[in-house]
């Protein structure tokens, strides 16, 4: 598997952890989730974090549930991540 696949991968399961935070009341808004990985996982600061990886063009379509992240060649639901 292609590195840059490797790495859409692990953004869209960030991404969707930090959805599923939000819909859990973990967190009140995807702000304290970019927060966290621009201190924490090293995201560049000018760019925002997950959650603006994600608002801004990172997924296109639904991340929701594991099955967003098993497919296309390796099984995608029909939406790709750039």
């Amino acid at each position: 598997m292609p590195d840059e696949d490797i790495a859409r991968r692990l953004f869209v399961a960030m991404y969707e952890e930090a959805l599923r935070c939000r819909a859990d009341g973990v967190i009140s808004d995807l702000a304290d989730a970019d927060l966290a990985s621009v201190e924490a996982l090293g995201f560049p600061r000018e760019k925002g974090g997950i959650a603006q990886w994600g608002a801004h063009g990172g997924c296109t379509g639904s991340c929701t549930g594991n099955d967003a992240i098993s497919g296309d060649q390796y099984g995608h639901n029909g939406w790709k991540c750039l």
